[in-house]
């Protein structure tokens, strides 16, 4: 009797799973499906997006000044000159450096190219002396990093041209922050009086844990990927790295991807490195490992911490579903995504919890 409930208990179990798995590839389906219709919406709603999330990440400094007796509007018009004034001032003494190197790399690309297919006619030469299992399958090793090199050429250059397509959205974006910023208590006014006033001590709650686990990842990430820009271009200058700038850059950028990041960073370093030298590749690698070692070991936990304490494993898993829905925005927006997730979801169960009286209602 007891074995019968346990097999039916899995079979349920197996079930529930088999469900699971259908719905969400009919879901990933569907999305795909309907991608035109979503680039039209994320066209429209993109710069509001950003300029909420500008808003978010610059409202605490809003709130600091405020405090030590700046009033509100001469602080956010400081802060807000501030930030604008490092961004021009950025772009204007590193866009001549990125223009220049991306011309140079350009140029170069012939070279590259032939450096490149003398490094795989010698490594052809060297792996027919090798068994021939062995030699079938450094081969497919060699295609895969070929393929791999590809793909990454041709997302980079098609995130370029979405880029320029997205220009024109986010001009409006730095309008669109001031007024947020300057209006930031009505709109804290607005939402406490739309939502119904059960639901408000629980939804100020919800709101108060969100931004404690997700506001300080996105603030840390941002951090971190600053330093590791600065210490990749300072790495990269003293081995004499072609395109310093330009890869230090991408690799700042690509950092806030939690596992993959520092891989898609370092793959087009070490290709161009190796179209140079080995000794270059050996050393662009050093430079990266150096950097990912400081970052992991020192940045990350004391800037970021342990704002998410979520396993590695279910991270990883929101990346993998988040590169497949979207690419490298699904990358990038997946992990907070599912911060927020495991969030609402605490607070849902602690809800149903309080209503079946298994604990008290600390909220009151």
């Amino acid at each position: 009797m007891m074995e019968e409930k346990q097999m039916r208990y899995w079979l349920f179990l197996l079930l529930v799973v088999l469900l699971i798995l259908i719905n969400g590839y009919a879901f990933i389906m569907l999305v795909k499906g309907l991608q035109p219709l979503f680039q039209i919406i994320g066209k429209i709603i993109l710069p509001f997006a950003v300029a909420g999330l500008i808003t978010y990440l610059l409202h605490p400094l809003i709130e600091w000044a405020y405090r030590h007796r700046v009033g509100r509007g001469y602080a956010i018009l400081l802060i807000y000159l501030a930030v604008i004034g490092t961004i021009v001032l950025a772009v204007i003494k590193g866009t001549p450096h990125l223009i220049a190197e991306g011309k140079e790399m350009i140029e170069q690309l012939p070279e590259m190219a032939n450096s490149y297919r003398s490094f795989v006619q010698s490594y052809d030469h060297q792996a027919e002396t090798l068994p021939e299992p062995i030699e079938q399958q450094a081969d497919h090793l060699l295609e895969q990093g070929e393929q791999y090199a590809a793909n990454l050429v041709t997302r980079m250059v098609a995130s370029l041209k979405a880029l320029v397509d997205y220009t024109f959205a986010l001009i409006v974006v730095p309008f669109i922050v001031f007024y947020l910023l300057k209006d930031y208590d009505i709109i804290e006014k607005v939402a406490w009086y739309l939502t119904p006033k059960r639901f408000r001590k629980h939804m100020k709650q919800l709101a108060y844990d969100i931004d404690k686990s997700l506001g300080g990842y996105i603030r840390g990430q941002i951090i971190v990927g600053v330093v590791v820009f600065v210490f990749s271009f300072i790495g990269f200058l003293i081995i004499d790295m072609p395109y310093a700038l330009m890869f230090a850059l991408f690799i700042g950028a690509t950092n806030i991807i939690p596992y993959f990041g520092p891989i898609i960073g370092a793959a087009p370093v070490l290709l161009v490195a190796t179209a140079e030298s080995l000794q270059l590749a050996l050393f662009a690698l050093l430079v990266i490992v150096i950097v990912q070692m400081l970052e992991g070991n020192v940045l990350a936990p004391l800037i970021v911490g342990k704002s998410l304490h979520m396993h590695p494993v279910l991270i990883i898993f929101a990346l993998v579903i988040g590169a497949e829905l979207a690419g490298v925005i699904g990358l990038i927006l997946s992990v907070p995504l599912l911060a927020v997730l495991k969030v609402i979801v605490v607070h849902v169960r602690g809800a149903i919890r309080v209503r079946r009286g298994m604990i008290k209602d600390e909220g009151g």
